[in-house]
């Protein structure tokens, strides 16, 4: 999930050069998560 996430930001940031991509902790297994999709 977090690898998905960091795919993304990376190809927003590649488009938007000034743009601030802060990141956070993880999932460990068996942690439940909370995902935004569009």
């Amino acid at each position: 999930v977090l690898k998905g996430r960091l795919d993304k930001a990376l190809v927003y940031l590649k488009n938007n050069p000034n743009t601030k991509v802060v990141v956070c902790g993880g999932q460990g297994d068996g942690e439940q998560y909370y995902q935004y999709t569009e």
